[in-house]
């Protein structure tokens, strides 16, 4: 259940060429089968066919309030060593705003932020550091079991005119691999009346099941 890779993985790629392949070769069976059925059959051939689906034009985008996902960051580090996370946060609105970046998570204690409250003028920048080190032998590591996720785990958000986050994981392991990285972090309001707006509603979550 991590969700850091230590190499490519291509199943993906391969299972979709696979279906790929096989529903042209279902069509071109189907269009054989067509040229003796007559146009009678046609309609029953393509249900039969299942193309793979596409989005459409009348697909729902989420909510423009909804949270921004600025992206996900692997690292390995060996105990005592430190990565770090580079955010270049930018104001892009007409106005000021009070921007604050924050650690969330079961270990975002142990990510330190350099500024954690500010505020940015129009169109002005500031670049603020997240960095992490790596603790000792913890119990996160000697937990028998093959139900884990990382050793560690934050979501670092940024909060302006819009809330924007990020997922760092973090492995421990006997080598550190390079753990430096600038994101960007472009705050824009949505100043746009979407057609799709009169779709959503903000619903609460259903209770906890309730067992006997």
């Amino acid at each position: 259940m991590s969700r850091c890779k230590e190499k490519l993985d291509l199943d993906g790629v391969d299972e979709a060429l696979g279906k790929l392949i096989t529903a042209q070769l279902k069509f071109g069976k189907e269009a054989l089968k067509l040229l003796g059925d007559g146009c009678g059959g046609a309609i029953g051939a393509l249900k039969k066919i299942n193309l793979p689906k596409s989005d459409t034009c009348c697909d729902i985008p989420e909510p423009c309030w909804m949270p921004v996902q600025i992206g996900e960051i692997c690292c390995q580090l060996r105990p005592g060593d430190v990565g770090e996370i580079c955010f270049v946060v930018t104001n892009e609105n007409f106005r000021a705003h009070e921007y604050s970046v924050v650690a969330a998570g079961e270990h975002g204690n142990l990510v330190h932020i350099s500024d954690k409250l500010f505020n940015l003028g129009p169109k002005e920048r500031r670049v603020v550091s997240a960095k992490f080190k790596m603790p000792g032998k913890s119990s996160t590591q000697e937990r028998d079991s093959c139900c884990k996720c990382n050793d560690y785990e934050a979501v670092i958000w940024v909060q302006g005119c819009q809330n924007h986050y990020l997922n760092w994981y973090l492995n421990s392991s006997e080598k550190s691999s390079e753990c430096c990285h600038e994101v960007c972090v472009t705050d824009v309001p949505d100043n746009e009346l979407h057609w799709y707006d009169h779709f959503h509603v903000m619903k609460p979550c259903p209770g906890p099941i309730v067992t006997k």
